[in-house]
């Protein structure tokens, strides 16, 4: 298609843009090139996203981390990937997570007969204690002794995946 027949077009697409928006049907030049205009749209729903994900709450991931992150440590193998994402997803193996599959006859963990989910494990399960004392000396602050935080530090993470992985605990 030449540039002459495109012309027409452009200028009606313009046109039924701006009458959709409810502006004046003058034509103007845009003062970015697509790749400056395709960031300042991803920019754009990003933040859009952030509002979001911030107001509608809709799973138990959404309650730990206050917006969406990304996490691109590589832990050094799938199998030890796949244990983080899913813990940090809320997605396990754990008795909680089988019980939401109908695998499970209750979800509770067998020592503390509560609810087996991750944050149970690393947070509070009295038969992950020396997990928590590796973690805790590790930690330079007693204030970063927090979920969120655990999930996100790659070096705390390391410590989790060794722990899960020597007691063959299934996550």
């Amino acid at each position: 298609m030449s540039s002459r027949t495109e012309e027409p077009q452009i200028k009606f697409i313009d046109i039924y843009a701006k009458e959709a928006a409810g502006v004046s049907h003058e034509i103007s030049d845009i003062p970015f090139t697509c790749d400056e205009a395709k960031l300042l749209v991803d920019s754009w729903v990003w933040d859009k996203w952030k509002v979001y994900w911030s107001t509608n709450e809709t799973c138990s991931y959404q309650s730990v981390f206050s917006s969406p992150t990304t996490y691109s440590h590589n832990h050094g193998s799938r199998i030890r990937n796949t244990i983080v994402y899913r813990i940090r997803l809320q997605q396990t193996r754990l008795n909680s997570g089988l019980f939401k599959i109908g695998l499970h006859a209750d979800g509770l963990c067998p020592t503390c007969k509560v609810k087996q989910d991750g944050f149970h494990l690393l947070m509070s399960c009295d038969s992950t204690k020396e997990l928590r004392s590796k973690i805790k000396e590790t930690l330079h602050k007693e204030n970063l002794f927090n979920f969120k935080y655990l999930l996100s530090d790659p070096k705390i993470m390391d410590i989790v995946l060794d722990y899960i992985i020597k007691n063959k605990i299934e996550v």
